[in-house]
This record gives structure tokens, sequence and C-alpha cells, in this order.
């Protein structure tokens, strides 16, 4: 049997105590410097989607409509709309942490300026999820003659 004395003379566990004391705020660090960079990641990734979304839309909003099954130049619905939401999505998918793409058009007048606003909720263990949003601009130059 030992003696109480001979037990806190003892060290041989102070080591395993310090690492673990040591390493937690360093593990803690290194989650919270991960957790930024994938957010960082993930709203410049809603940045190149909503300009891949801008980009389809002023090709696809003024294309002839025998190819979106008749959907009037212009219109941002049917099969139009269709294909915007997968130029967008096409660009969300390299991300895993984003999820329920979302896209709205605006336009001003014609031969002006196109506004493609897209948003994604961005879910990361263990922070709660959020919804990252980006806008993007493209010049509408559509035909100017009827299909």
């Amino acid at each position: 049997m030992t003696s109480r004395g001979a037990l806190r003379s003892d060290a041989r566990g102070a080591v395993s105590l310090e690492l673990a004391v040591a390493l937690l705020p360093v593990l803690a660090l290194g989650a919270w410097v991960w957790h930024a960079l994938e957010l960082r990641a993930g709203e410049l990734v809603v940045r190149c989607a909503a300009g891949a979304a801008a980009r389809a839309a002023v090709v696809v909003l003024a294309d002839d409509p025998a190819y979106y099954a008749g959907e009037a130049v212009g219109r941002f619905a049917g099969a139009r709309k269709a294909q915007i939401e997968l130029a967008a999505a096409r660009v969300l998918a390299s991300s895993a942490q984003l999820r329920s793409p979302r896209v709205e058009l605006g336009t001003s007048a014609p031969g002006g300026a196109l506004t493609a606003r897209v948003s994604a909720r961005f879910e990361s263990w263990p922070a709660e999820a959020r919804t990252l949003t980006a806008s993007a601009s493209a010049p509408l130059q559509g035909a100017r003659y009827a299909y």
C-alpha cells in the first residue's frame, strides 16, 4: 500500500493532463478557423452562382421560344426559368454545405442591365445555418427581331 504523501509526489499523470489542457484551445481555434474558411468559400461560390445565373439569363431570356416549349421571349418562367436555375445550381453544387438555392431576376428597361440574385442556405456544423445571398448584373443584349 502506498502512503498519501507518496501519491502527492507522484507526477506520472501530469504530462497527460497538461497535454489535454494545452491541446483543447488549439483544437477549438482550429475548428473556428476551419468554419470561417468554409463560410468564406460558400460566399464565393454563391457570388459565382449569381454571375452564372445573370449570364445565363441574358442568353436564355432572349432566345428562340422554340427551344423553351413556346415560352414567350423575356419571361422568367417555365423552361427558361429552369435553365437559368440550372446554371446557378451547377455552380452551387461545388459546395456540399449549400442547400435550397433560389434565383430571382430583376430587369431595367430593354437594353439596360439584368440583375440576378441568388440565395442559398449554408449549413455547417456546429454553427447554425444561415442564408448567403449575392447579386450580379449583366447587360441585356437580346435580339430586336421576332422569331
